[in-house]
């Protein structure tokens, strides 16, 4: 069942399938699908997967300009940021930097799946075990 439960991970995650095509594939009921996707956090392993850095950053620094453009546009003498809007500006710079300086999960998951992919070629056994670790310690991260 653990391998039923791993294979179903992978399908929801990588492929992007639902649910009931993941339950009929692999013979188990959608209600334990559904509690696997729950138990395991799927949707957020599944957001870091298709979520990447650049489109993260993109978003902030658009969120950024449009929040500057909103205060340039003001009256002169009153072009400057409220303290609502400078807690803002200072949140969303902090996270830019924070993001801009990491490497993000979907990097860490990338670069797991090309490294057990070629791995897969060399050793299957040790693919197997490698991407069992490699799932535990994107959990931990996701967690």
């Amino acid at each position: 069942m653990a391998e039923k439960r791993r294979t179903a991970q992978q399908l929801y995650v990588r492929n992007s399938m639902q649910g009931q095509e993941i339950a009929a594939l692999l013979d188990v009921s959608e209600k334990t699908i559904s509690k696997w996707k729950i138990a395991d956090n799927w949707d957020r392993q599944r957001a870091a997967m298709v979520t990447t850095k650049p489109q993260e950053l993109q978003r902030m620094y658009a969120q950024l300009s449009e929040l500057n453009t909103a205060i340039e546009q003001r009256d002169p003498g009153k072009r400057y940021a409220n303290s609502l809007e400078a807690d803002v500006i200072n949140k969303l710079a902090s996270a830019i930097k924070k993001l801009e300086d990491e490497t993000g999960l979907s990097a860490t998951v990338n670069a797991f799946i090309a490294f057990i992919d070629w791995l897969r070629k060399k050793d299957l056994d040790k693919a197997k075990e490698f991407g069992e670790l490699a799932d535990h310690y994107i959990k931990h991260l996701a967690s």
